[in-house]
């Protein structure tokens, strides 16, 4: 009997020589096959995991039967496109779209004519049955979760409470191995350890269906692993939403540190901790950066307004424990970040700017994220009772992704922000949004940060009072390399809202690559070094800071700040402000000591500005690597100190 052949579509962006595993498409191909009538009734003829030329592909295909495609928002144009085009090749060819930016209900159908049947939530089990259906065995009409066409017109079936809770892995299974047999790139891919979110955060549409979380046996996790090191998998990721919430995930984690210590792979493990950190998460991060495998701890809140976080249906830890927390990990040399999310219904503009002022007075000066409200189809917040309740404005802008390469004439995603809420307007949106950037760039990056923090401590000045004078005086002086910067970024806010801007910046400059707006500005500035401290050494001069520990300051802001190609320099000073701000960091106030000291700094950063901003910036910020700690070395001369 010949075979029905399939082809599955998951295409994403190469990332240099480096290329994703489609893990989602590889299984729910794993799962289907593993039915004896499914495989003897199909074959798989390909899965397409990259964003190839649409016509040169589809010619490629042999009478395929059924296409189906894993959706995004990263590819969700793409695919429409292919889809398309394959439907008006082989017009018999079952058209099926499943995935994460497949909405609720038949409406696709009624955009896309191309689609023939659409999977919502959970695909491996839907995709079975799907199969099975059209190859005689049972009825569409019967299968739970999906939308397709009939005669009489659309058809939706009742969602589906059969999952499986157990699947085979598409890594072990072999459903990748045609893949990896192919030379030219490397890739990346995931690991699962468990499946689904206790949590049920209104912006996401992870734990959306409730159905609790389903661990997968540890046998196979560390077979995974094995297998990501021994293929040389440089980078591994794990879909899991809340690693190190079981006490088991250590022994995950030590199981990767153990791989990465014999074979050398994976070198970096990527994953989303447990809302609430605890003694697992520290522990799996104190043996990750121990070995290089990790890019910092995140000790995130979203939000840090109870109106907020009782709209996104989301508890954060108290920020008491925050602090704790900040220099137990400093303390222990582990990098932390911490994430927030700008545009939530309940977050007013005071509240989120009062948030990051909180942040960092709880000692989070050195890696802040401030990621945009996204609308994702499947979320809560998407569903039309939650807009309407919240009175939400969402804005259609260029796939909001950092650090891509602009490709010719590919086919442009999009995503979705919410720029304003019943507490928070348009115009407050623009203006939370460069309070943001302001703190991030001049603070996270530490362009002006040691000045910020002995404000604070010494002149009683606040974060908020600081920042906002900054962005006062920027607006008063126009013609400053700050201002200018930042009077561009607040004109793409104002086009954002309006529906016609972008939230990426690419300037040759650093590279091919696009910037979001904080880093883009940092490394604006930091090319016109010089001309930024002179220009706003009025500013600084205004904080009242004692004409001797102000000049101290000064080259000591200056000189701690890497820049391109500049190494093995000394820094001499009257006060140890290196061992006053290390003490800061770890969460203990000390006097300043006025002792004089050199601050040797070590071998120079990448000269190349794409170089240095490929390796400092993007690579290092979850690390803060912008400053020189790590390669500083400080001679003090005791006999003459004393404390100011």
């Amino acid at each position: 009997m010949k075979k029905r052949k399939i082809c599955l579509v998951q295409p994403n962006y190469l990332f240099g020589d480096t290329a994703y595993l489609p893990y989602a498409a590889g299984a729910v191909a794993a799962y289907a096959f593993g039915d004896d009538f499914v495989s003897e009734n199909y074959s798989l003829s390909r899965i397409i995991y990259l964003r190839e030329d649409i016509d040169e592909t589809i010619n490629s295909l042999d009478e395929p039967f059924l296409a189906g495609f894993s959706n995004y928002i990263w590819n969700f144009e793409y695919n429409k496109e292919f889809a398309k085009k394959l439907k008006k090749r082989f017009p018999d060819c079952v058209i099926l779209f499943g995935g994460h930016n497949v909405p609720p209900g038949a409406g696709l159908l009624s955009e896309c004519a191309f689609i023939d049947i659409l999977a919502h939530g959970q695909g491996e089990e839907t995709f079975r049955q799907i199969l099975s259906a059209l190859a005689g065995r049972g009825r569409l009409g019967d299968v739970g979760s999906i939308s397709f066409r009939t005669a009489g017109g659309l058809f939706e079936t009742t969602a589906s409470r059969c999952q499986p809770r157990e699947t085979p892995s598409p890594i072990l299974g072999g459903v990748f191995d045609e893949i990896m047999s192919r030379g030219g790139m490397k890739f990346t891919t995931v690991i699962e350890t468990n499946r689904g979110c206790p949590f049920n955060c209104s912006y996401c549409d992870w734990g959306g269906e409730k159905s609790g979380v389903i661990k997968y046996p540890m046998e196979r996790i560390f077979a995974e692993i094995d297998w990501a090191a021994k293929n040389k998998i440089e980078h591994l990721g794990c879909a899991d939403s809340n690693f190190g919430i079981f006490e088991r995930d250590a022994e995950i984690a030590a199981h990767i540190i153990s791989a990465n210590k014999k074979t050398g792979y994976p070198k970096k493990f990527r994953v989303s901790y447990a809302k609430n950190s605890n003694k697992t998460v520290f522990k799996i991060c104190k043996g990750l950066n121990e070995c290089g495998m990790s890019k910092g701890a995140s000790l995130s809140f979203q939000s840090l307004n109870p109106d907020a976080l009782a709209a996104a249906g989301r508890e954060n830890m108290g920020i008491e424990r925050f602090h704790e927390l900040m220099s137990m990990y400093e303390s222990a040399g582990i990098p932390t970040y911490s994430e927030l999310i700008i545009g939530l219904p309940g977050e007013t503009k005071e509240s989120f700017i009062d948030g990051i002022d909180k942040l960092l007075n709880a000692g989070q000066h050195t890696s802040l994220y401030v990621y945009f409200c996204e609308l994702l189809v499947n979320s809560r917040m998407a569903s039309p009772e939650y807009l309407k309740k919240y009175k939400i404005r969402s804005a259609r802008v260029p796939l909001n992704q950092s650090h891509c390469e602009p490709v010719e004439n590919d086919i442009q995603e999009y995503s979705s922000i919410v720029v304003s809420t019943s507490s928070m307007s348009a115009a407050d949106w623009v203006e939370s949004n460069l309070f943001s950037v302001c703190v991030q760039c001049f603070h996270c990056f530490a362009l002006l940060q040691f000045f910020a923090i002995y404000a604070r401590l010494e002149k009683g000045l606040s974060y908020v009072s600081f920042y906002g004078g900054f962005l006062k005086w920027m607006s008063e002086n126009r013609d400053a390399i700050c201002s200018l910067i930042f009077g561009d970024i607040e004109k793409r806010l104002e086009s954002v809202v309006l529906g016609n801007g972008s939230l990426q910046i690419t300037d040759s400059r650093f590279g091919t690559v696009s910037w979001p707006f904080e880093e883009a500005a940092f490394l604006q500035i930091l090319y016109e070094r010089e001309r930024f401290y002179d220009e706003i050494f009025p500013f600084l001069l205004s904080l009242g800071i004692d004409g001797e520990i102000f000049e101290d300051l000064l080259r000591y802001q200056k000189g701690i700040v890497k820049q391109a190609g500049v190494g093995n320099f000394e820094i001499k000073l009257v006060y140890d402000w290196s061992e006053y701000f290390e003490n800061v960091y770890k969460g203990r106030r000390t006097p300043l000591k006025k002792i004089a000291n050199t601050v040797q700094i070590g071998a120079p950063p990448p000269r190349d500005y794409a170089d240095f901003a490929r390796e400092i910036v993007w690579y290092g910020r979850k690390g803060s690597n912008m400053l020189h700690r790590g390669d500083a070395a400080v001679k003090r001369e005791e006999e003459v100190c004393k404390n100011v």
